[in-house]
């Protein structure tokens, strides 16, 4: 085997897959029981605190209702003496008490409050406005930064009870000399605040941390380790003999031992499998030889079949184009023979429609005309054969030149309308602005006088056809529309083929070469332009053409001019 990276063997990719696994798993345990820890610590902290705030409370209240006053002396009116210890003395003391712990720190609220001890901070005072916006409220705490250090501040609300009305209702309020605060049973009269430093509980926090950290390091660790070894036990070693076995029987020594591996049955599978497959490999091979030698020589029969067959077809490709430049020397040749006769024909036969040998009688006259439109149509069909022989040949140039669509229509129109209205049909023209092109001109006007005289000849009489042209951003667009016959969809895929033409009873009426579309085909494609045709039975036909504005210098080239 060819040199393997580390991270592109399976024993590495699962230990990866698998730490991977693991090490989520034991961060999200870990941070789940930091989290539990915290809160469990944060709630000793908060019994503490409250089974400090409700000592206090429980003391205070019990002065309150132990405390009486002196009654007034009937002779002098002088107000007694206290015989015991009032609640503001035990708060004091109590105060004094938790003052002396470097740790804790006690402070007595006070609604309104007499001295900068009883009046609450800011944020004793959030604690408090939660309390009177929640009556429902039992104790409030929260952590809180005081001189850089992170506090646990905790608060129980002082509420007004029967005992505290015998200084705090209107009569008691009276016998003291400074002004004691009015209360009503119920009323929140202020609040017990401890603060206790975090310290502790931060210390704690990071023990625990440390110990649960080295704990979920060392289990990982344990886990990965024993997973290693399963892993090379199980996958790695039973994987790695069968993968270079398989490369031994992919060299060609098909009698390669392979190992013997019981589990996992998997991989036993597999091994069995391969060995079986080596077997019938060393069947296969023993038969490819003569399969091989039988395929060889009939590859080589198959080799000098085709040869021949290739030689054949270049002699019949040559014999082809050799017929196809003799058949277009003989029509042109043909074509060059008869058009001297036709011309002596016609001209004789327009000499005698001129009567310049003697007057005819009308029949005579219908005979001479008839000679003349079958010599005129012969001489259109021969000057057509010889055009397209010169395309064949390419020996057909380009003479352009600027000229103007919109001039030619207009000319072919002027010419092409004395034609449709003996047929009694419509001959109109859609033109917008001069459309000016640079092309042959004469080989332009051919084609459209070929679509038009076909407009004309397969449109029945009362029918319309409609010369139009438009440019479209770099060419002219040409169209002859009609509404005659139309052509099937099957027959327009040829109609543009030499000597083809649509094979129906509806067209075997009409005379014709069958060269009128080919050549105009030809003629356009000259010019680098396209022809096609657009047509329903019944409905009509339309033919389309493009001329490029500007004709491509290889177009000229391949022409000439």
């Amino acid at each position: 085997m060819g040199k393997v990276r580390i991270i592109d063997k399976l024993s590495v990719r699962l230990m990866l897959c698998l730490t991977i696994i693991i090490a989520g798993v034991s961060v999200l345990s870990f941070a789940w029981t930091i989290d539990r820890l915290k809160y469990r610590a944060e709630e000793e902290l908060r019994e503490k605190a409250r089974v400090a705030a409700t000592q206090f409370l429980a003391i205070r209240s019990f002065v309150a209702e132990s405390y009486s006053f002196g009654c007034p002396s009937a002779s002098d009116g002088s107000i007694g003496q206290f015989q015991h210890l009032d609640p503001a003395a035990a708060e004091k003391g109590v105060r004094d008490l938790f003052g002396g712990d470097e740790h804790w720190s006690f402070k007595e609220i006070w609604f309104p409050g007499d001295s900068p001890e009883n009046i609450p901070d800011a944020f004793e005072a959030r604690l408090i406005d939660d309390m009177n916006l929640y009556p429902e409220i039992k104790e409030t705490w929260g952590v809180d930064a005081v001189e850089g250090q992170k506090v646990f501040r905790y608060l129980l609300p002082i509420w007004v009870e029967e005992p505290c009305l015998s200084c705090h209702d209107e009569a008691g309020s009276l016998q003291f000399q400074k002004k004691i605060p009015r209360y009503d049973i119920g009323d929140l009269a202020g609040a017990v605040s401890l603060s206790i430093p975090m310290t502790i509980f931060q210390d704690y926090m990071q023990v625990e941390n440390r110990a649960q950290m080295a704990v979920t390091g060392a289990l990982i660790l344990l886990a990965m380790g024993t997973i290693f070894l399963v892993i090379r036990r199980l996958v790695d070693q039973p994987l790695t003999s069968l993968a270079e076995a398989a490369v031994e029987i992919g060299k060609g020594k098909l009698d390669h031992p392979l190992p013997r591996i019981l589990v996992p049955v998997e991989i036993g599978g597999l091994a069995q499998q391969l060995h079986s497959m080596a077997l019938r490999l060393q069947d296969y091979y023993s038969d490819l030889e003569y399969q091989v030698a039988m395929r060889t020589k009939e590859l080589s029969s198959a080799n000098e079949t085709l040869k021949k067959q290739q030689e054949e077809l270049q002699e019949a490709n040559f014999q082809l184009a050799r017929a196809n430049r003799l058949k277009s020397e003989f029509l042109a040749s043909v074509s060059h023979e008869l058009r001297t006769p036709l011309t002596s024909i016609t001209a004789f036969v327009e000499l005698l429609l001129d009567e310049t040998a003697g007057e005819l009688t009308s029949q005579q006259k219908e005979y001479l005309e008839d000679v003349l439109r079958g010599s005129q149509r012969l001489m259109t069909s021969i000057n057509a054969i010889l055009e397209m022989a010169k395309i064949e040949a390419r020996k057909m140039g380009l003479k352009n030149f600027s000229f103007s669509i919109e001039e030619l229509i207009r000319e072919i129109e002027h010419r092409m309308i004395p034609v449709a209205l003996k047929k009694n049909l419509e001959l109109e023209v859609d033109l917008e602005g001069k459309l000016a092109v640079y092309a042959d001109r004469q080989k332009i006007e051919q084609v459209i006088v070929n679509l038009v005289g076909n407009a004309i000849k397969f449109t029945p009489a009362g029918g319309r056809v409609t010369i139009t042209a438009r440019q479209k951003e770099k060419e002219i667009l040409v169209w002859v529309a009609d509404t005659g016959i139309g052509i099937e969809e099957a027959d327009q895929e040829y109609i543009f083929e030499a000597f083809r033409q649509v094979d129906g009873s509806s067209t075997r009426s009409h005379q014709g070469t069958g060269l009128g579309l080919a050549l105009a085909k030809n003629l356009v494609e000259m010019h680098g332009g396209t022809i096609w045709v657009e047509s329903h039975p019944g409905v009509g036909s339309s033919f389309y053409f493009t001329i490029p504005l500007a004709l491509k210098e290889t177009e000229v080239a391949d022409y000439g001019q």
